[in-house]
Order: C-alpha cells, then structure tokens, then sequence
C-alpha cells in the first residue's frame, strides 16, 4: 500500500495565495467532469493551508474565487453563465474577482481582479495573467494505493477535445469511468505505466506515482504543460516530437531527460503514419 502525497508542496502557490492568507471567501465553479474534481479539491486543500474560510450567501467574503480548470474562451459556452454569475456577485460586493489556474482557447471578455493562467498560450489571449501551476497539482487525498495490477494501460479522451487517432487497445475515456477524484487515482495506481490525453489522469497517475505519459489534446493544455511544470517533486522529459501511437509505442522507460534541442520522445522512437505529439511526463517516486 502507498499513501498519496501532493505533486507540489503549498508554498508552490504563494504568489497566489498569500495575500489571500485568512480570508473569507465564496466560490464558483463551472461544469466539468471528474478531472476538474482534482482540481477543486486541490483547491480546498490550499484553502486550509493558507487559512482561507469559505462563507454562505449570508455573509459578505473578502474575495470571490472562480475555480481553475481549461473553460475560459468559446470552447465551452456553457461554462460561461458561471463566470459571469461571479462577476455580478463580486460587483455587489464590492470584492475582488480572482480567477485561480485557468487555461484559455481564445479571447474572452471578463474583468476580474487577477487572472492566473496554467500554461504560457494562455497568456496569448489574456496577457495580464500570471503563470500558476494546476491546482491539482497540490491534492493529496487522504487514501491508500495498493501496488500496480497491470503494465501498461491507454485511456485516450473521446470529446471534442480528442486530437489523437484511434489506440487498439484504449481502456475507454478515463473522465467516463470515475465519478469521484479518488476513483480517479484508483484507476490510474492499477497501471505501471499510464498513457493518455487527459491532463487530469495523467496527474492522476503522477499522484499515484506511477510513468504517466501525456498526449497532446485539440487544445494547448496538455503540449503547454511542459513549461509549467517545472517545480519541485515533478520530472518532465522535454521531447516533444513525431511518435508512434500505437500499443506498443512508450515502453522503453529511460529515465533520461531528452534536451529541447534533440526532440526526441521518451520510449519507442520508431517511425509510422499514425502520427502524433507526445509529450512524455513522468513522476518522481512519492
């Protein structure tokens, strides 16, 4: 059995948080699906670790939260009604609007006090933000793993946001198969060896402490992750180029990390049609 710690440590989110140290706060938060559920109880974690208090409808908070996540920009109108509903509450308030970690797919037309980004193309679209890893990053659910059942297992999404051809052997879309954060690192911790084009899985299995390998999406959220994620605890292999996605593409396991210049991929470095990003991600050992 393994116990579950955190990718990054609080401190990680202090340009974030540390103003906010004490507060009272409300929240809002957008559909989504069960990746987004990692991300909120990050959330609720560095909630505790920086002393912020959330409060009812009853009670006038300090600052307006609007959770992180991939929603900002026209890809997910539906989310929009959210953000929007927090705008006016903040207003009424008279209370800042701060938009924790968000990735952006285009230009959106929203005031609010501070906006983080998650990775750098989403600074294209909103150029005020500040870079701030994925909340998730910081979640350490209070589990036990047990060891990996299987090898190697492919979970490639089937949404609107799939960019990767068909894999013979795809276990299914990872966001269908769970319903809570746990479940999530459940599935990822049966598996030595992840495969996916989901961010949240993948750092799913990187909680698990597992080789998770990330693909890219029909967004920049998972090929701009690289750059983000250069903090403590987290290894990144670099290489991002033309790989095979097939079964048996990924399964050498060097553990070197491939400079920019060489844009070599982890793992099988063969040639064929089915081409595709990847970007090859791995854990450091919990």
């Amino acid at each position: 059995m393994s116990i579950v710690a955190p990718i990054l440590e609080p401190a990680a989110y202090a340009h974030g948080f540390t103003r906010r140290q004490g507060a009272k706060a409300r929240e809002f938060w957008g559909p989504g699906n069960v990746g987004d559920l990692l991300i909120r109880r990050g959330a609720e974690q560095l909630y505790a670790a920086y002393g912020i208090n959330l409060c009812g409808k009853d009670e006038k908070p300090d600052v307006v939260f609007y959770g992180g996540g991939g929603n900002m920009g026209p890809l997910y109108p539906g989310t929009r009604p959210t953000r929007l509903d927090a705008r006016a509450v903040a207003t009424a308030l008279g209370v800042p609007l701060i938009m924790l970690p968000q990735s952006w797919t285009g230009p959106e037309d929203l005031e609010a006090g501070q906006f983080f980004a998650r990775e750098n193309r989403s600074l294209e679209y909103c150029p005020h933000a500040v870079l701030a890893p994925d909340l998730s990053l910081a979640y350490a659910p209070a589990i036990e793993l047990d060891q990996p059942q299987h090898d190697v297992g492919w979970f490639m999404r089937d949404d609107c946001e799939r960019h990767q051809p068909a894999v013979a052997t795809n276990c299914g879309d990872p966001a269908a198969l769970a319903t809570t954060a746990e479940d999530y690192l459940r599935i990822a911790s049966r598996y030595r060896v992840i495969h996916t084009d989901r961010l949240h899985f993948a750092i799913a299995a990187m909680l698990a402490g597992r080789q998770a390998h990330l693909y890219a999406n029909s967004t920049s959220k998972t090929k701009r992750f690289i750059p983000l994620a250069q903090w403590p605890r987290l290894r990144v292999g670099r290489g991002v180029s033309v790989r095979k996605l097939t079964p048996h593409a990924g399964h050498g396991h060097r553990q070197s990390h491939p400079s920019p210049r060489s844009r070599r991929p982890f793992g099988d470095h063969s040639a064929d049609p089915a081409q595709a990003d990847g970007l090859a991600v791995t854990s450091t050992e919990a």
